[in-house]
């Protein structure tokens, strides 16, 4: 009877304590504002996709032009959502890899910025995602040529322009978090990481 019931305890003690952990992770991060601005800026466009399911696709009425637009933009908003959680794996990627000490393929880097570079230029994940926002800019842009003045939405809300507006907000704040992180931690960040026994320290 305890083990049965110190199972179901154990699981909502771990599912608890697993977003403050992996915030912790994010805030003490080398590429904690990185990341922070990646999940703000790409949560609403997932919020977004979440809801597509639960509504009719199309307009009401018979016209087949109008429900062809529909299902259009509902394939815009959709391929949107898997970029945005895209973005978000890939900073949390980034994070973890700088952070883990037992990376082979950087145990000959101490320092968090040597990690980050050797990531954004020999990585093969990360070269990867480079194709991916190559593909996220174009179908942004497209996303701009299929818009009209009715959008698409949801409960009186242009969910359409609303995923625009985060897209290209990101497009602009996202890089340049990065570089305003790896800036500060090239300036600031003194911690080796190649030691297994490194404690992350703030800034």
């Amino acid at each position: 009877c305890n083990t049965a019931c110190a199972l179901p305890r154990h699981c909502c003690e771990c599912i608890c304590r697993a977003p403050r952990q992996l915030g912790s992770v994010i805030c003490c991060s080398p590429l904690g504002l990185y990341a922070t601005v990646t999940v703000l800026c790409n949560f609403p466009i997932i919020l977004v996709g979440c809801q597509l399911p639960l509504y009719e696709h199309g307009d009401n009425n018979n016209n087949n032009n109008n429900k062809k637009d529909g299902n259009l933009k509902v394939t815009w908003m959709t391929l949107m959502t898997i970029f945005s959680v895209l973005h978000i794996l890939a900073a949390l990627y980034m994070i973890l890899r700088i952070r883990n000490a037992n990376d082979e393929a950087m145990s000959d880097l101490s320092r968090s910025i040597q990690r980050t570079r050797y990531l954004l230029c020999h990585d093969i994940g990360i070269a990867v995602y480079i194709l991916v926002c190559i593909a996220y800019v174009i179908w942004l842009f497209l996303g701009c040529v299929w818009y009209d003045n009715n959008g698409y939405r949801i409960e009186e809300v242009d969910v359409m322009a609303t995923c625009l507006g985060f897209g290209f907000f990101y497009l602009f704040v996202g890089p340049l978090s990065l570089c305003c992180s790896m800036c500060m931690t090239a300036h600031f960040d003194r911690n080796n990481y190649n030691n297994n026994n490194f404690s992350y320290s703030r800034w």
